[in-house]
């Protein structure tokens, strides 16, 4: 069992022998006394301390003094002091207390109610210890963890481009050839597109990393929400063609403005969430865009009647913990990582992201996602251009 250091501080010397006189029995206590307040400052300075008993009335420095000083130090506010001392109001008790103490006892002291007392505070004491030892040892792993992370996305990138290049140039040569060999051609097209799509996911998990990390920098300026929609729209024109999908913007503001960083906005927030209602939505279908304004917000709303998300799945949509990613209507795939992202953009931004959605099994014809951008209403001369 380890040796635990016990330092007695009182002025009599005649209480430090008794009090050390109750202890002494005790095999894994090394006892040291100190007989006034810089005494007991300067052994606690120079000496590991597991525990201090104190005394209150002491000349020049009194007990409740050498506490405070105590707790004022980092290094030593970790130090459990039980008050001994023969005032023994209950405003003295508070006050003891309220001084750092994590005891008090009025003497005289009854021996076996102050082992118990030091045993108890020892033992509260090493079981702190441990588990600050404890959360260090989790914040390191954290952190190694986070450059595993950040080294295995960039090499393997950088592999995975090296592949999709080259299956991008085998293509390219079987095009030219008279005599196509289709299955080459089919199992190249695969090698292609999955390469691309775990490019892709790597490049969400820097993505995420950077933002949570507060490593991203952010350009608050003003938004034309329309201009950006159209923009967006334009991203998805093959696929919105290709599955036959309508866009309505009849319902979205011209000359609605927001504040925002453009290129997060349009690539991160925007493109993610037409990308995820293009996914869903059945083909020859519509999605609608449209804007609401109430009280302080404005509300950029993405709406689109496909198979919608169930209950269970949209409680942790928001989650990176979680895999929520599903595929699409015609097989599409995603990286799961699309909705925390958008979420951290928008509380950039100063807003917040809402969805809501119903899917067909629940017996409502008007199936579907919701998706909500919520932006505080913008009022000009009210906000400044800022760096996050």
């Amino acid at each position: 069992m380890d040796r635990k250091k016990i330092l007695i501080v009182d002025d009599i010397p005649a209480n430090a022998r008794l009090i050390t006189h109750m202890l002494e029995d005790v095999e894994n206590y090394d006892l040291l006394v100190a007989m006034d307040g810089e005494s007991c400052l300067d052994i606690v300075r120079l000496t590991e301390i597991d525990l201090i008993l104190l005394d209150i009335m002491m000349p020049g420095m009194n007990g409740y003094e050498v506490c405070k000083i105590l707790q004022e130090d980092e290094t030593f506010q970790k130090i459990p002091v039980i008050f001994v001392s023969a005032k023994n109001e209950i405003k003295d008790k508070v006050a003891g207390l309220e001084y750092g103490g994590v005891d008090y006892l009025t003497k005289p002291v009854d021996m076996a109610e102050l082992k118990a007392r030091i045993s108890t505070h020892l033992k509260l004491s090493d079981l702190q210890k441990s588990l600050r030892a404890s959360s260090k040892s989790n914040i390191k792993l954290k952190n190694q963890y986070k450059s595993l992370i950040h080294v295995m996305s960039h090499d393997l990138g950088n592999y995975l481009m090296a592949i999709n290049g080259f299956a991008n140039l085998a293509l390219s040569r079987v095009d030219g050839l008279e005599s196509k060999d289709s299955i080459t051609e089919k199992y190249l097209e695969k090698i292609y597109t999955s390469s691309e799509n775990v490019c892709h996911f790597l490049d969400k998990i820097k993505e995420l990393q950077a933002i949570s990390e507060d490593k991203m920098d952010v350009y608050l300026e003003t938004i034309n929400l329309y201009d950006l929609v159209e923009s967006s729209i334009s991203v998805f024109t093959d696929r919105f063609d290709k599955k036959d999908i309508k866009v309505d913007l009849s319902g979205l503001d011209s000359s609605l403005v927001v504040m925002a960083d453009y290129q997060w906005l349009h690539l991160s927030v925007l493109n993610n969430v037409l990308s995820n209602a293009l996914k869903f939505s059945d083909p020859s279908s519509k999605i609608e865009v449209f804007s609401v304004e109430e009280e302080k917000w404005t509300h950029l709303v993405i709406r689109d009647h496909g198979v919608g998300i169930e209950e269970s799945r949209l409680q942790k949509i928001f989650q990176t913990d979680m895999k929520t990613s599903t595929i699409g209507t015609e097989g599409e795939r995603g990286t799961g990582f699309g909705m925390p992202l958008i979420r951290l953009w928008m509380e950039k931004f100063h807003g917040r992201v809402e969805v809501s959605s119903t899917t067909r099994t629940d017996g409502s014809e008007d199936y579907g996602t919701q998706v909500s951008l919520v932006f505080p209403i913008y009022i000009a001369d009210s906000f400044h251009e800022i760096r996050n």
